[in-house]
């Protein structure tokens, strides 16, 4: 529903644009101490939380992905920086990490958008299918109905031409014999097959 504007997303949109960017680094954190006593203070922990940006921007679109950036690059290094070490990120990193998820979210997004158009597309082109194939159906279904008419017609009109005591001879336009009743065949003494 539109508000002043603007449109109002569902409490469930928003549960899931920022549960997902929460979610991933609340999951990656836990990797991240679980590695911790593995390989000590070289936990790759950037690496993780890239892998959350890219995973927010993928499910959700860029409103969760900046949100799990903003995680990332100011929550997260209040928990694993130890206080004698209080600087931030480098800018540089912050703002690459912002584009790619912003990327990510576009080609996520164009994805989304094109799967949507094509099924669109297939609904539409099923839809035309089920047309052509009644329309089909019907037309031979008349089609198989005149032809049987014809039939009738034909066998009739070949019942009343044998039944006529004068010869009768059809001929097509290159002088071939179409039709010959029995009168006629009787008088030549040959058999229809011949004439």
């Amino acid at each position: 529903m539109k508000v002043s504007g603007f449109v109002q997303k569902p409490f469930s949109g928003i549960v899931w644009d920022v549960g997902i960017p929460l979610g991933a680094i609340a999951a990656a954190t836990a990797v991240t101490y679980l590695f911790a006593g593995a390989l000590g203070p070289k936990v790759p922990v950037a690496t993780f939380c890239f892998l959350l940006a890219v995973v927010g921007s993928a499910a959700r679109g860029y409103k969760s992905g900046i949100l799990a950036c903003l995680l990332i690059f100011l929550a997260l290094p209040l928990v694993f920086t130890p206080p004698r070490r209080a600087g931030g990120p480098a800018p540089g990193r912050i703002a690459l990490t912002f584009m790619i998820a912003l990327l990510v979210s576009a080609v996520a997004s164009t994805r989304r958008r094109a799967e949507k158009s094509l099924q669109l597309s297939n609904e539409g082109l099923d839809r035309r299918v089920k047309e052509r194939t009644s329309a089909l159906e019907k037309a031979n279904a008349e089609l198989a109905q005149r032809e049987e008419e014809l039939n009738l017609t034909k066998s009739h009109l070949n019942e009343v031409l044998d039944s006529v005591s004068e010869s009768f001879l059809a001929l097509d336009r290159d002088w071939r014999f179409t039709y010959a009743n029995k009168q006629i065949l009787t008088t030549l003494g040959r058999s229809t097959e011949d004439v």
